[in-house]
């Protein structure tokens, strides 16, 4: 590692399920070039989600690798690429990730989606980051390691 790619690092708590210390704190051209060309994802729209990138071992994989990071209220989840495996740390704890802006701007219609390069595709279409939390489903894409979130009242209205 270079002195100026640590410059780039913010400390957080160390995570026996990712087995790192750092993660970064901005978006490398690496992972800016696969977003725009795997998922057509301008570097604009992954900034102003705050989407970080960086390399991480991933048990399932069993290696380190590249990856988008995304930071919760508690913790952080990372993604792979262009290789899909999750893992998440610094105190991960399940929630809807992008909730803060959506709670701020109080939108009249919510997308929910099932991952948060989910959420910075539709951003880039133009759907208001107010508009858009994920709704986590299992930080290993396992459905048996899902997590179920209980509305505090009303329906819900899905697309299809």
């Amino acid at each position: 590692m270079t002195n100026a790619s640590q410059s780039k690092l913010k400390e957080i708590e160390p995570s026996s399920t990712a087995g790192i210390v750092a993660i970064p704190a901005r978006l490398t051209s690496d992972a800016a070039e696969w977003t725009l060309a795997a998922r057509a994802i301008n570097r604009e729209t992954l900034e102003r989600l705050n989407v970080a990138s960086g390399t991480v071992f991933f048990p399932d994989a069993s290696k380190k690798l590249p990856a988008l990071f995304f930071k919760y209220a508690s913790g952080w989840k990372a993604r792979a690429y262009p290789e899909k495996h999750f893992v998440a740390g610094g105190g991960f704890k399940a929630a809807f990730w992008n909730l803060d802006q959506v709670l701020r701007a109080a939108p009249e219609t919510i997308y929910i989606t099932e991952g948060e390069v989910d959420v910075c595709s539709l951003v880039e279409a133009g759907v208001d980051a107010g508009a858009v939390p994920v709704f986590f489903e299992a930080v290993d894409g396992d459905p048996a390691h899902a997590v179920e979130f209980e509305s505090p009242g009303g329906e819900a209205d899905f697309a299809g």
